[in-house]
């Protein structure tokens, strides 16, 4: 549970400071506001353990909650209206006719850690398929298997938030063994599909210590697709641990879906 609400703490900080707004915007600056806070993390924290395919009804629920506050009706009517606001909410933020605008999103994140251990059991446990899926870096990775028709693309199957298998495929666009490899990762999401390319590089220093960058990045995505991923903190990763140190860097890149291709992603030397 810790892990899932740490994923998807976003979403707890996004409901939990509109009640507060809107617990403000009601009853004014008042100690009683600060009650709101119990609800706030309970309620987003009991949907992503118990009903996680209705996690993008917290940022709804948050948004009408904010705008029907804000609007002067009676207290008693509020039972009636959050509902109706909240339901609106997710076709503004949701709805699919946001793909017609031209706009597209992409994100790029890099990261270098240091990492207490030998660079080949840092390797088996970044790159899918080296290792046990149980020894996998991310946690969630079910199985693997190796495509009998290609070396280099695999099929996996991760866990999703709510338990259930998801399936994807891997292709290594390069490859060194403990060394550096750069792959892209294809899944379909909700009829649409879903690409993200990965770079690793691994540097021994000694024998118990190994530096580790990464590079990930998904293109041109579609405006209510990139919301998805920043509030499921898509990029996230779970390095942070005993004997590692991390820096990350993230940038969100906004183009014209019409805009030629970016440019090919850094590699590795």
């Amino acid at each position: 549970m810790p892990s899932i609400l740490i994923r998807q703490r976003r979403r707890v900080i996004l409901f939990t400071s509109c009640l507060l707004l809107a617990a403000i915007l009601r009853i004014g600056l008042s100690p009683l506001v600060v009650l709101f806070a119990i609800p706030g993390i309970g309620l987003p924290a009991l949907i992503v353990k118990y009903a996680p395919d209705l996690r993008r009804t917290i940022e709804a629920t948050a948004l009408g909650i904010v705008v029907i506050a804000a609007m002067p009706t009676p207290a008693v009517s509020l039972l009636t209206l959050i509902p109706a606001g909240s339901y609106l909410a997710f076709h503004v933020l949701y709805g699919p006719w946001s793909d017609r605008i031209p706009l597209r999103i992409s994100l790029l994140s890099s990261r270098a850690a240091k990492v207490s251990a030998p660079v080949e059991a840092v390797w088996d446990q970044l790159i899918p398929g080296e290792a046990e899926p149980e020894h996998h870096w991310t946690g969630n990775l079910a199985d693997t298997m190796a495509d009998p028709d290609d070396p280099m693309t695999l099929h996996l199957r991760r866990r999703r938030i709510n338990g259930l298998l998801e399936e994807m495929t891997l292709t290594f666009i390069d490859y060194v063994a403990d060394r550096s490899c750069r792959y892209i990762l294809e899944r379909r999401t909700d009829g649409i599909i879903d690409e993200s390319i990965t770079t690793f590089s691994v540097d021994p220093i000694g024998d118990e210590e190994t530096v580790v960058e990464s590079f990930m990045a998904q293109h041109a995505m579609l405006p209510r697709v990139a919301l998805d991923r920043i509030l499921d903190d898509f990029m996230g990763d779970e390095w942070d641990g005993p004997g590692i140190k991390s820096t990350r860097k993230r940038t969100w890149v906004f183009h014209n879906r019409d805009r030629s291709p970016l440019p090919a992603l850094p590699h590795p030397a």
